[in-house]
């Protein structure tokens, strides 16, 4: 449990490296003394892919919300893929865990310090439609419904800053 709660903080401060920059086009004219021909090549930044949906309600963005798919390659026996939640009226990120449940992307993120664990979900149907839950303190096989619903449009791939992430683990994750 221990393992999962660093896991979480190395989520937290991703999201102030994420830019929608990954791929540059680079022009260069080649000369080989008969004809001159434009090449192409991509330069790629050296950066680790996030995934990230943008929910609204009431045509308010309210939240962005994603995951590193490069966590799970990097460790396949683990169940969740790190992320992190943007909540934009207090500009506070929450690092989370991402699972794909049969066509849903479940978000999971909460405090299991206390008596009673704090424990908030976000599922993002495929159709977009996101459901807040807050689990504090439910019992065992107790129904629980969403109290909040959103407009999620569809994930686009952002860009993470490569060397801000492994600095993060180096000093979180000694």
């Amino acid at each position: 449990m221990k393992k999962t709660l660093l896991i979480i903080l190395l989520s937290f401060s991703l999201s102030s490296c994420v830019t929608t920059e990954d791929i540059k086009s680079v022009s260069t004219k080649v000369s080989n003394n008969v004809s001159v021909k434009e090449t192409k090549e991509e330069v790629k930044n050296d950066g680790i892919d996030f995934i990230e949906w943008e929910c609204f309600k009431f045509d308010k963005h309210i939240l962005n919300i994603g995951y590193f798919p490069l966590f799970d390659e990097l460790n396949p026996n683990v169940d969740s893929n790190l992320g992190m939640l943007h909540l934009l009226d207090t500009d506070t990120v929450v690092p989370i865990f991402y699972n794909l449940m049969g066509v849903k992307h479940t978000f999971t993120w909460g405090n299991l310090k206390k008596d009673v664990d704090t424990i908030f979900q976000i599922n993002i149907d495929s159709d977009g439609t996101g459901r807040f839950w807050d689990f504090t303190g439910v019992e065992k096989n107790e129904k629980v419904n969403s109290s909040q619903t959103y407009h999620c449009k569809p994930p686009e791939t952002m860009i993470v800053d490569k060397d801000y992430v492994e600095q993060f683990v180096k000093t979180h994750f000694k």
